[in-house]
Order: C-alpha cells, then sequence, then structure tokens
C-alpha cells in the first residue's frame, strides 16, 4: 500500500515494525486459502522471518452501530479463516495503538515459545547434534578413537535427554 494511502493505524503499525527493525511487506495477498468463498484475502502487513500477518482491525469502534457490526463481522470472518488455515496472524484493535511494539513483541514471543513447545523432539536433536560435532571436534583423539568416544558422548547425552 502507498504510505499515503494508509489509515493512522496502519501507519502506527508500520512505525512500530520499522522501530523495532522488523522487515515487512504491505498489503500481502494470501491465495487459496481452504474454506473461504473469496478468491484471496489481503492482509494489512507480513512478517516474512517470522512467517506472521499482521492485521489492523480499525473498523472495529466504529461509531455508527450496524457499521460496527458489519465490520466485526468481516474481522470474525477472516480470523475465522486464517484459524482454519494455521495462518498465525498478529490482530490490533484501535486501543491497543498507544502501546502496538509491545503487542507485536509480545505476540511474536508467543507464537515462537508455541512453536517451540509443537516441537520439543526437534530441540532436543538439535541439541544434541550440535553437541557431538562441537565434542568431536574438541576431543584430541584420532581416528576411529575418536569415533568410538564420540558415540559414548552421544549415548550419555542420549541418556540424559530420555530422562
Amino acid at each position: 500500500m502507498l504510505k499515503d494511502k494508509e489509515s493512522d493505524g496502519e501507519r502506527a503499525v508500520r512505525a512500530a515494525l520499522e522501530s523495532l527493525g522488523i522487515e515487512y511487506e504491505q498489503e500481502k495477498e494470501i491465495h487459496n486459502l481452504k474454506g473461504d468463498s473469496k478468491k484471496f484475502r489481503r492482509a494489512d502487513f507480513f512478517l516474512p522471518e517470522y512467517n506472521v500477518y499482521i492485521e489492523y482491525l480499525g473498523g472495529w469502534d466504529k461509531k455508527d452501530p450496524l457499521e460496527r457490526r458489519d465490520e466485526r463481522r468481516r474481522y470474525y470472518k477472516k480470523k475465522q479463516v486464517y484459524a482454519s488455515n494455521g495462518i498465525r496472524c498478529i490482530y490490533i484493535y484501535p486501543n491497543q495503538l498507544n502501546y502496538v511494539s509491545r503487542v507485536i513483541q509480545r505476540k511474536l514471543k508467543k507464537f515462537e515459545d508455541e512453536a517451540e513447545e509443537e516441537h520439543p523432539e526437534k530441540n532436543k536433536r538439535t541439541l544434541l547434534i550440535t553437541a557431538i560435532v562441537v565434542l568431536i571436534l574438541i576431543i584430541p583423539a584420532e581416528g576411529l578413537e575418536k569415533i568410538i568416544l564420540a558415540g559414548v558422548i552421544l549415548a550419555l547425552i542420549y541418556k540424559l535427554y530420555k530422562e
């Protein structure tokens, strides 16, 4: 989106992302969403480093009750489509603009923590492999002796993690 077409809220989110040093793409189209009646959805921001989208829900507090109801229905549908497609999204409400940087940081941390909880075995494997490589590099032995020592160390580390 061109900067002159941004809403005040989107401008605030963009400024927060820039101040946090987070790379982003604006007005990112998301195609082929399962269970969606639309050809594609357009998210306000996409954070490629995190594979996370950001939506500013600017119409959430519309003064007119009918407009507010319609906006909220639209947002609920978008949230539902994103959730059913496994899309991670940070939703920013108008009342959060004064501390939008904290909201973004907190949600990114939450997504990171959830990813670690979903794949603890991946983290263990990575740690084991890293430990083995480091140990093999620092063991002063050579040849077969080095391989045997690395195997013993691997078995000990693996035993510790199985407990």
